[in-house]
């Protein structure tokens, strides 16, 4: 759960089937509620809506980044990130570089939230992705040795 919603869904309109066949028997509105977030499943239209305009938003997002525009590009990240479309961890990967590169404080935390994120999604290529080769310029961030402490607790579980 994130403060105001649930992290983003990979297709909310079947999530409660796929969390019975986990074997939570709660639907995703009951846990939300339990963390203090009244959630409704979307209808399949808002689906929609919602994922054109995470994806109108990291399309912004890279525009921005790639002419160094960082207040922009950090707007529409974040927007991108917030609205719960349905942003592929390559996206999410590729926003996490972009935003490294830009050597911008705000961006550089941003560049950290995101590869936690992607180590707690379990993303399948955090181990090969994820490296102090690739985010050299985020090994002297505080939040740089939380991420190796998250990959080094997730090879552990796997």
């Amino acid at each position: 759960m994130g403060e105001t919603a649930p992290h983003p869904i990979e297709d909310p309109l079947n999530v409660n089937k796929r969390r019975i066949e986990l074997g939570l028997l709660e639907p995703v509105e009951v846990y939300a509620l339990y963390h203090g977030i009244e959630y409704d499943i979307p209808e399949t239209e808002d689906v929609k809506v919602v994922y054109l305009q995470a994806q109108s938003d990291n399309k912004k997002f890279e525009a921005f980044a790639n002419r160094k525009i960082v207040d922009s590009a950090n707007a529409y990240i974040r927007r991108a990130i917030k609205s719960y479309g349905d942003i592929s961890n390559e996206q999410l990967y590729q926003a996490a570089v972009g935003l490294a590169q830009l050597n911008n404080k705000r961006s550089e935390q941003m560049s950290l939230k995101i590869l936690k994120v992607l180590i707690w999604r379990e993303w399948d290529f955090r181990f090969e992705r994820i490296n102090p080769k690739s985010f050299k310029n985020l090994q002297n961030e505080n939040g740089w040795l939380e991420v190796e402490n998250l990959m080094s607790l997730s090879k552990q579980r796997k």
